[in-house]
């Protein structure tokens, strides 16, 4: 066998090896049908490039796409800017959960506070109540 056929039948293996369940595996193709229809061409056509510039805030992403095929960086780049959003929502969910948790200690501190005034009032009134029956 040469080098080539044996290199084609390693990735072939590794393919047929790739498990399609994992979380890894499910963002990518996630990320992958992000990617804009427009960056695509059809397979067989003349060997186009097509470049797609994306802005989004401060970051700008190209993405290039030939003939059909998207190549590597697109997909990488696909996978960073599905990681990118993914953490933005969870920072998002962690900052509500963070104000959320501030509003409870305060409820607590309230409540603490408020127990804190009842017993003294009961205290209070025991106290009196048992200065006015020993007279």
């Amino acid at each position: 066998r040469t080098s080539g056929a044996t290199i084609l039948s390693d990735k072939v293996g590794r393919a047929l090896e790739v498990r399609t369940d994992t979380v890894a595996m499910k963002a990518a193709l996630e990320a992958l049908a992000q990617l804009p229809d427009s960056s695509v061409t059809a397979p067989g056509s003349n060997a186009t490039t097509t470049t797609t510039t994306t802005t989004t805030g401060s970051s700008t992403t190209t993405t290039t796409t030939t003939g059909g095929i998207v190549d590597s960086r697109s997909v990488r780049v696909a996978i960073e800017q599905d990681a990118l959003r993914q953490a933005l929502l969870m920072q998002e969910e962690l900052q509500a959960l963070v104000n959320t948790v501030g509003r409870l200690r305060q409820c607590v501190s309230d409540t603490a506070a408020i127990a804190n005034r009842v017993s003294q009032a009961i205290d209070a009134d025991v106290v009196a109540s048992s200065s006015s029956s020993s007279t």
